[in-house]
């Protein structure tokens, strides 16, 4: 495998579900599409990259040594501050023209993609809340799935979709953080977009978990704690983007009396 496996590397855990283990069941591929047309549809700088063609992009996710050499094929006609940044930013070396040694072939790339992770430090509140719960509910659906072979639906599901929650949660800090943490009306904007796409992959996974509590799959006290967890962390998601956009509610009324006057 060539994406390198840490903790920290929200690459890794994009596109490490990706990478068939064996023959592929075919809800596995209805969950991975799932989750790639969301986030394809949700993001501007996606489609464009690979130019509106979701098939083009889902056949470069399911297969990482290609996704890189596709959207590098695939950039151009990007101008420095033109419309949002990627949910996963996974083109940003490209689009400003950075030149790193050693990134020639995928896995040089994709380890300065791990580095440059590792560097970054973020003390975010929701960013340690759902990595925390992502981390949980990570390891124990992966657990049932993968270790006690049990192929549940909704079990795959709450596996492939919990870290790119909190993926999403970590873009949305690092959007203000690089602003100096002050909250400005581009970053609130980014912020709103990638967490309402995150909702919607907690929403999925709450979904599923109910399922499975329904269906008697797992321990029935784990399931319902991973239950209460995610509705705390959905709870914080819906907060942070209340926050937000109260900010551009009144940054746009300010915007107002400043022209009227």
């Amino acid at each position: 495998m060539l994406i390198p496996e840490s903790n920290h590397n929200p690459y890794y855990f994009s596109l490490k579900a990706s990478v068939p283990e064996g023959s592929i069941i075919p809800f596995e591929e209805e969950v991975r599409r799932e989750q790639q047309r969301t986030i394809f549809d949700a993001d501007p700088e996606l489609r464009r990259l690979f130019r509106d063609d979701f098939e083009l992009y889902h056949h470069a996710m399911e297969h990482p040594e290609y996704f890189f050499k596709t959207a590098q094929s695939l950039k151009g006609g990007h101008r420095e501050g033109e419309g949002p940044r990627s949910s996963f930013d996974l083109h940003r070396h490209w689009e400003e023209g950075a030149s790193h040694e050693g990134e020639d072939d995928a896995e040089g790339l994709l380890q300065a993609f791990t580095d440059e992770w590792e560097e970054k430090e973020l003390d975010d509140p929701l960013v340690r809340e759902a990595d925390a719960w992502a981390d949980a509910l990570h390891r124990w659906s992966h657990t049932l799935y993968f270790n006690r072979k049990i192929k549940n639906k909704d079990l795959f599901r709450v596996h492939e979709n919990s870290f790119v929650i909190s993926d999403l949660a970590y873009e949305c800090a690092e959007v203000t953080a690089e602003e100096g943490g002050v909250m400005t009306i581009a970053t609130a904007e980014q912020s709103v977009a990638m967490l309402r796409i995150a909702l919607v992959f907690l929403g999925r996974c709450i979904d599923s978990l109910t399922a499975l509590k329904i269906g008697k799959i797992g321990a029935s006290a784990t399931v319902e704690r991973n239950i209460a967890l995610s509705m705390k962390l959905l709870e914080a998601l819906k907060a942070a983007v209340m926050v937000r956009e109260i900010f551009l509610s009144a940054s746009g009324r300010w915007e107002y009396i400043k022209k009227l006057n």
